[in-house]
């Protein structure tokens, strides 16, 4: 989502290549993007590939320090709690 929300438009192929994962891969998920709520549109031709609709903006906002900081550790979630990062990897994951 993010990557069509900066690049416009991306074909599946694009999107497969940039992400490492298969086309197929590509177009399960931006079913899932779909149910989900997303307005993705596919456009079909040449010139075609993935957008979004006019004008739609995610609200994820970027990862934090301590977020980022909490990513580099394995879980289990108790592990953060006691190193002060309980909230900060929750919502990272989240992300």
């Amino acid at each position: 989502m993010l990557l069509l929300q900066a690049h416009h438009r991306m074909t599946a192929a694009q999107l497969a290549e940039h992400l490492g994962v298969s086309e197929r891969t590509i177009l399960r998920d931006m079913d899932v993007l779909s149910v989900a709520g997303i307005p993705v549109v596919a456009e079909r031709g040449p010139g075609g590939g993935w957008t979004l609709i006019e004008g739609y903006r995610t609200r994820l906002t970027g990862l934090t320090e301590e977020e980022v900081q909490s990513l580099f550790f394995a879980r289990p979630p108790e592990a953060f709690e006691e190193i002060g990062f309980k909230e900060a990897s929750e919502s990272a994951w989240l992300k």
